[in-house]
């Protein structure tokens, strides 16, 4: 998955704890994270605890959730609990495309299965950078979506 480097930053400070995509990877759990311009470098595993897809939930809102959902549907469809975030040495863009000359950064995501080379290269060269940052996902609620 792809981020900008300040959400990148937010998710790792806990201060952003869904993330909103117009399109979610189906059965996603965890995703390598890719950090845009200039870092340019996957930097860190994202775990996802649930997805949801936003237009459901308008029903269960009272009418501000509700109000700010609507805000975000124009732009996103979907939001992921994240339930924690594993930074990793960052892979620089330079080294993916050394070893593996078709990789294009991707621009949402892609399905990493799809590429085993890609897939063998980051599992062979993660080395974990500190603890795993967890987020409380137990005290979660509707208040928290689209905020």
């Amino acid at each position: 998955m792809s981020f900008w480097p300040d959400v990148y930053n937010r998710i790792l400070k806990s201060e952003k704890i869904f993330e909103y995509r117009r399109i979610f990877p189906k059965n996603c759990t965890h995703a390598f994270m890719y950090v845009s311009s200039p870092v340019k470098a996957i930097c860190g595993i994202i775990y996802f605890e649930e997805v949801y897809k936003l237009s459901d939930l308008i029903d269960s809102c009272d009418e501000v959730i509700s109000d700010r959902i609507n805000r975000y549907l124009p732009k996103y469809q979907y939001a992921g609990s994240i339930k924690a975030v594993q930074k990793i040495k960052p892979i620089h863009l330079e080294e993916l495309k050394l070893n593996l000359p078709n990789f294009t950064a991707p621009q949402s995501y892609l399905y990493i299965d799809n590429y085993p080379e890609l897939r063998d290269f980051l599992l062979k060269n993660v080395k974990f950078d500190g603890q795993k940052i967890s987020n409380n996902i137990n005290i979660l609620s509707l208040d928290h979506i689209c905020s």
